[in-house]
């Protein structure tokens, strides 16, 4: 499975990486989501997991372009923030992990994917 992880906070970014590395999977890190969208339209990816609050562009904003470049790619968000997300269309993700993100619930999402 390659995925796409997007996330301006680099030490957490770093660290899911790490996590997803040693579950052997292939892992595409970006901090800046534009850049990210630009490793979307150019590779293919199975899932995407993004930060929500991030400079120039939000991770619901991220998933709606990225919904109208292959609607059917799985998408987790992820942020410390989940009382504001809880405005986000749930039709744009796939899941959602609070930050930290603990490696147990990450796996039982990935399994359940």
């Amino acid at each position: 499975m390659k995925i796409l992880l997007v996330d301006d906070d680099e030490e957490c970014l770093k660290a899911l990486q790490m996590m997803l590395t040693a579950m052997d999977y292939d892992c595409i890190a970006s901090s800046d989501p534009r850049e990210a969208l630009n490793h979307f339209a150019l590779h293919s990816f199975n899932l995407i997991i993004t930060d929500f609050r991030m400079p120039f562009m939000t991770g619901g904003e991220l998933a709606r372009k990225i919904r109208d470049i292959n609607a059917d790619v799985k998408i987790i968000l992820i942020s410390g923030y989940l009382p504001h997300v809880e405005s986000v269309n749930d039709s744009l993700f796939n899941a959602f992990l609070e930050k930290p993100v603990n490696i147990s619930e990450l796996k039982s999402v990935l399994d359940s994917l």
